[in-house]
C-alpha cells in the first residue's frame, strides 16, 4: 500500500522523485519507513504495524506516524 499527500505544511509528499531538480527539492518531503514493529497472524487475519517518519528536504522530522494494517482472509 502507498499513501501520499500533495500538501502538508506547504510541502509536497506526493510528487517527489529523482527527476526533481536540486533547486526545487526544498518544496518536497519524504515519508521514510523506519521499522516494521509487528507482523502477526492467527490464520484468518494478518496484522502489520509500521513506524514512519515524515521529513523535509533537510531531513528534519516533521511527524512520526504509526500505521496499522489488518488483512482478512
Amino acid at each position: 500500500m502507498w499513501f501520499n499527500y500533495g500538501d502538508v505544511n506547504g510541502l509536497d509528499f506526493w510528487n517527489n522523485s529523482f527527476a526533481i531538480p536540486a533547486n526545487e527539492k526544498k518544496k518536497y518531503g519524504r515519508i521514510i519507513n523506519k521499522r516494521i514493529s509487528e507482523i502477526s497472524t492467527d490464520g484468518t487475519a494478518g496484522k502489520l504495524v509500521v513506524n514512519l517518519e515524515w521529513v523535509d528536504y533537510l531531513g528534519n522530522v516533521l511527524l512520526n506516524e504509526i500505521n496499522y494494517f489488518l488483512i482478512f482472509r
